[in-house]
């Protein structure tokens, strides 16, 4: 049954993707409204070979769904002023990821999750869901108890000023010796930030918190362990992470394989020749996790390593979102 859609941030690194992905989703997508901040007011995007409009975020949100690209601020303002006008509001920021009455969904890993009735679902954070994605068929083999993982996560993650950024000072340091900080704290070009999001009082910071509270509740575990640190890099789109999981019981490596060669959400990246691996430029501008490195501990037969790559802006945030409606309109729900 068609429906009828709206995108609010649409202008974004994130927004801009999710109308992309949309293109080409399949979607009954009947109208298509995009609502930005004043200044992108007038701005034209195209979809299904029609020119939309970006009308002004204080407009009024039209349609049966909408997808959030937007700030939490902007999220929860949203919220109280909709909170009965029976749209479905799939939100990418961290507003409400935690709060126990709105769902946080991966489809694939959790779907039965959205509710038939139309409200809030929040997305997860974007290096919680590539993650979540690569480790769900492992974990459903051998169990999960415990998870390392260290992100090295690009400046897209912060948006099209880091984008900017990045491209600015690597510019400026090439052309004139100069190396000064356009957007982070500190200079991100030719640079590693060991810090994403604010530190906490027991020297985590907040992107490494979510990555653990997320998979407590996406996996309906509380006795999972998740040790994450969160790095940020001089790339400028793609997440890849190293990984190190510790199984229930000792996986078996031809099965892992097969695993992940049989899961439509993964693409094991592995040649005998070690020429082929995941990176961010072979995972940008694809809806799969990459996997590869994969290898057992000979310490210990219940851990395994991996690394793995996606495109953030895609399996992280806009072609989550998608699948998230993808699924509400299966459902019937729409």
């Amino acid at each position: 049954m068609a429906f009828e859609l709206s995108i609010v941030g649409a202008t974004g690194a994130v927004g801009r993707t999710m109308v992309e992905v949309l293109e080409n989703s399949g979607l009954p997508v009947s109208k298509l409204n995009l609502y930005a901040s004043g200044s992108s007011r007038g701005k034209i995007l195209l979809f299904r070979g029609g020119d939309i409009p970006v009308k002004d975020l204080s407009s009024e949100i039209l349609g049966d769904a909408v997808l959030l690209a937007v700030d939490p601020a902007i999220s929860k303002n949203i919220r109280k002023k909709y909170k009965s006008s029976g749209k479905y509001f799939i939100d990418n920021s961290s507003a409400f990821r935690m709060d126990d009455d709105t769902p946080l969904v991966i489809p694939s890993i959790n779907g039965d999750s959205i509710p038939s009735k139309p409200g809030f679902i929040s997305n997860p954070n974007c290096s919680t869901i590539e993650m979540l994605l690569a480790l769900f068929p492992i974990r459903q083999k051998y169990g999960l108890k415990k998870i390392i993982v260290t992100t090295l996560q690009s400046v897209s993650g912060s948006g099209n000023a880091a984008v900017d950024a990045l491209s600015n000072e690597t510019l400026a340091y090439l052309q004139k010796g100069e190396l000064d900080a356009k957007f982070y704290d500190v200079p991100i070009s030719f640079n590693v930030i060991p810090q994403i999001g604010d530190l906490l009082a027991d020297g985590s910071c907040t992107e490494e918190e979510k990555m653990y509270k997320e998979t407590v509740k996406i996996f309906q575990n509380n006795d999972i362990q998740v040790l994450a640190t969160t790095l940020r890099v001089p790339t400028f789109f793609s997440h890849f992470e190293s990984i190190t999981l510790s199984c229930s019981k000792p996986p078996k490596m031809p099965e892992v394989r097969s695993l992940i060669m049989n899961d439509p959400y993964l693409k094991l990246m592995e040649d005998p020749s070690g020429n082929l691996y995941p990176t961010p430029l072979s995972s940008t501008g694809t809806d799969l996790v990459e996997v590869g490195r994969l290898r057992i501990s000979q310490f210990d037969p219940h851990e395994l390593s991996m690394v793995i790559s996606a495109d953030n802006l895609r399996i992280g945030a806009a072609t989550n979102a998608v699948r998230i409606l993808a699924k509400i309109s299966q459902e019937g729900y729409l």
